[in-house]
């Protein structure tokens, strides 16, 4: 057995004994397999709550803090690699980096305007239409004809008959 502090044993009103736990505030009527719990809480003769330990016999009002489990460290993910990365990040890949000037920043923007674009014409109609606009780009016209023209009607449902 082991002996937990996360859950303590209780009382109901009517005498019967469940168990709390501390950790995520849950409650239950028995105790996890092979754990043994350390703190008992009493109610005094003026209705407070005490806690007292099975092994050691200590006594006390307030419960000692839970240990802190020590949680993973992040890793630090590396951005990706190459090329395209660059690009949209924003950065001059290769030759791109020798060019100096306006006319280097031009060039790096309508890459990034094409890689954009085509990335957009990748998605699914309705998808790509707000990203465009999200993006501040012209949608695809035919996107534009579909979304503006009123629907009478909704598609009609494949329901299977019942027959």
């Amino acid at each position: 057995m082991v002996l937990t502090e996360v859950w303590v044993e209780l009382k109901t009103d009517d005498g019967r004994i469940y168990f709390w736990n501390r950790h995520d505030n849950s409650r239950a009527w028995s105790l996890p397999e092979g754990e043994e719990v350390k703190w008992i809480g009493e109610k005094s003769p003026d209705g407070r709550t005490y806690y007292w330990s099975r092994k050691s016999k200590e006594t006390v009002w307030v419960l000692p803090p839970l240990e802190k489990k020590e949680e993973p460290k992040e890793t630090k993910e590396e951005p990706p690699k190459g090329a395209l990365a660059s690009l949209l990040r924003g950065e001059k890949p290769g030759k791109e980096a020798e060019k100096e000037g306006k006319e280097g920043q031009e060039e790096l923007k309508k890459q990034q305007l094409a890689l954009q674009e085509a990335l957009l014409n990748s998605l699914p109609n309705e998808e790509a239409s707000d990203a465009a606009t999200a993006a501040g780009l012209d949608a695809k016209p035919e996107l534009q004809r579909e979304r503006s023209e009123p629907r009478d009607e909704p598609p009609e449902a494949k329901v299977p008959s019942l027959r």
